[in-house]
């Protein structure tokens, strides 16, 4: 639990990096409900996709037939949903508090009233007074609409006008796909160099004494190594000449494997029983007789109690009435190299007693064998795990996300991240063991994370082309990204001096998963969206058809309903006296005529007066020259407000 308090608190630092990006986004002159409004539409959904997915993927690791998995499964799923309630709650408190001192030009702190930096500035203050006791904006700051906030971080703004337009061009795009291509090629090596395996040295500490003692011992000691008792249960006639022979097949056929010693080291009750009985006979004293069940057993009670050191005796199990109702047989394994080769002992009798042997109840055990159970349920979960997980986050994604595709393009983000992770932990000498699925498990939830962020920035963007979209979707998202990376390899990497294997495998895999994450989300999934979605023609042809009808003298825009246009196109922007639609500002009526004292009649409703003259109302062809400017729709309203009066718009 130690362990994952660490994680997840840089891991939950990843939501509170979306809502302030979101945050900064929203304009320092609206009011501060209007900018929670901005930021929870902004980031709520990407939050809500990402945390959800999380829970999910641990909520199915924790059907894990590991122990250790499932506790570690159901504590991670309950730290993500309370940290999750925490962000969209709580901390939205926080954000409306502070934005308040904001608008009042109060200091974070003291809470007290300060002056601009450039008022300070004037009054001739210090360096560190400026620094630390200033802040705020002055009531006539000038906001650029088109930039949709006040001030944008520099990183936003270098993740716009850099990483956004560098990725857009052909020959960044090839060397994008050249990256991925090796990126893939590099994982799936690592996949088939991947070994299973958790070698018991790697449960304590690097600095334990049992971690010499287990290398001299497997370099040493590992020839003979391991008894396993080889178990009939239940009622067996061996007097019966049919079930002799099949013991005795069964103990040839493990002596004759691999990792099996031969009959030398083989402990055989039946063996030994059976031969004493042919020397006693054939020296004339017919005195055991093995024609029955009834003679075989009584025989067979009186050999093995026969002395005080008989080390069979233990080996055979009488009921009351005298019959065999267990037994058991001993066998060696045999140059045990590593710990996978006793895998291989044990699923090899498995495969003996079910395959050759069904008539029997046969068991094989060894307390080693515990061991090479996680490598079997290792390989297992993994894949399990990590098939359900896609498929469930996959549905999760087309149920939050409207575009099919772009829902596909999480999905595939999160099959290569794990893929990349899989294979590159491999190269980075880390086994596939409990400990490094429990990992696994983990990365399933956040590698879905910056693939969200970014593929809903890019469908929920109002701009009207790819490349606009591209620039948008990586400026809101790129930010926290990068910070949520950061601020989780930072949240791990002090385990690095911590001696034990979970702490390293944890720094490892959580290193691996926000590179791969953010990598993804800031260069293969953008370039992807670029490639694959429409490049938003028919968008902008429907942009020019609808400015072409506002601004039309002839149109009543009382009828045209709202719900024609996406949301993103048509906002009211609080505490403004103009609606804006697809970048164009139309003044609302009602602020106007309450302010000049006009007849309430003419501002009923969104629209305008269809009589009113068309000498004061912008020509539908100044307006199609206007659209068919280069640049987006969205900046160009301070072109079209020099062409609308106050008199023919809302």
């Amino acid at each position: 639990m130690k362990l994952q308090t660490v994680v997840f608190g840089g891991i939950g630092m990843d939501d509170t990096f979306l809502m302030l990006a979101a945050w900064r986004k929203t304009s320092v002159h609206a009011s501060v409900e209007h900018r929670v409004q901005e930021t929870y539409a902004e980031a709520a959904v990407s939050m809500t996709i990402t945390s959800l997915t999380n829970v999910l993927s641990f909520l199915i690791g924790a059907t894990s037939s590991f122990r250790v998995l499932n506790i570690f499964c159901m504590y991670s799923g309950l730290s993500i949903l309370f940290l999750y309630l925490y962000q969209i709650t709580f901390f939205g408190g926080w954000m409306a508090f502070y934005g308040r001192l904001e608008k009042a030009n109060r200091h974070t702190f003291t809470m007290r009233k300060i002056i601009t930096y450039n008022e300070a500035a004037k009054q001739g203050r210090g360096t560190w007074y400026r620094m630390l006791c200033t802040g705020g904006h002055e009531p006539d700051d000038d906001f650029d609409e088109g930039a949709e906030g006040a001030t944008n971080h520099a990183v936003m703004l270098f993740f716009r006008n850099c990483v956004a337009k560098t990725l857009t061009k052909p020959v960044a795009k090839i060397m994008v796909g050249i990256i991925f291509i090796c990126y893939v090629a590099g994982g799936l090596y690592g996949v088939l160099q991947l070994e299973e395996g958790l070698s018991l040295k790697r449960l304590v500490s690097d600095y334990s004494y049992y971690v010499d003692f287990y290398d001299k011992r497997f370099s040493e000691f590992m020839d003979y190594p391991y008894r396993v008792p080889i178990v009939v249960a239940g009622h067996v006639d061996y007097s019966d000449r049919t079930v002799q022979d099949d013991m005795e097949r069964l103990l040839e056929r493990i002596e004759n494997h691999t990792f099996y010693a031969n009959s030398n080291f083989t402990d055989s009750w039946l063996r030994k029983f059976l031969k004493f009985a042919e020397m006693a006979n054939n020296h004339g004293a017919n005195i055991i007789d093995l024609s029955n069940e009834t003679t075989f057993n009584e025989n067979l009670r009186g050999v093995l109690n026969s002395g005080d050191n008989n080390k069979n005796a233990l080996d055979v199990v009488f009921d009351d009435g005298g019959r065999i109702i267990a037994s058991r047989f001993i066998v060696q394994i045999y140059d045990l190299k590593k710990l996978p080769d006793l895998k291989d002992c044990m699923l090899f009798l498995r495969h003996v007693f079910k395959e050759e042997f069904p008539n029997y109840n046969l068991t094989a055990f060894n307390p080693v064998f515990s061991f090479a159970e996680l490598l079997i349920g290792a390989t297992n979960t993994a894949i399990q795990t990590v098939g359900i997980a896609a498929v469930v986050m996959l549905i999760i994604a087309l149920i939050m996300i409207p575009e099919s595709k772009c829902a596909i393009y999480v999905g595939f983000s999160l099959v290569s991240i794990e893929l990349g992770v899989l294979g590159y932990m491999s190269l980075w000498g880390v086994n596939l063991d409990a400990i490094s699925v429990g990992c696994l498990v983990m990365c399933i939830g956040f590698s879905v994370d910056f693939s969200a962020h970014v593929t809903h920035s890019f469908i929920s963007s109002p701009e009207s082309t790819n490349i606009l979209k591209l620039q948008d979707a990586i400026e809101k998202a790129g930010l926290p990204i990068l910070q949520g990376a950061t601020s989780s390899v930072l949240g791990v990497i002090a385990m690095l001096k911590i001696p034990a294997y979970a702490y390293l495998i944890f720094v490892k895999t959580i290193f691996l998963v926000m590179i791969f994450g953010a990598v993804h989300g800031i260069l293969f999934l953008p370039v992807l969206l670029t490639l694959t979605e429409s490049n938003g023609e028919k968008k902008k042809t429907d942009s020019k058809q609808a400015a072409k009808r506002i601004a039309s003298p002839q149109t009543d825009l009382s009828l045209i309903r709202r719900d024609e246009f996406s949301d993103s196109s048509f906002r009211q922007d609080e505490g403004n006296d103009y609606v804006s639609f697809m970048g164009f500002k139309l003044h609302d009526a009602k602020k106007k005529n309450r302010v000049s004292g006009s007849s309430s009649d003419e501002s009923s409703g969104i629209g305008m007066d269809p009589k009113s003259s068309s000498s004061e109302s912008v020509d539908s062809k100044e307006v199609d020259e206007f659209v068919d400017a280069d640049e987006p729709l969205n900046n160009g309203s301070s072109r079209l407000m020099s062409q609308v009066s106050h008199d023919s718009c809302l």
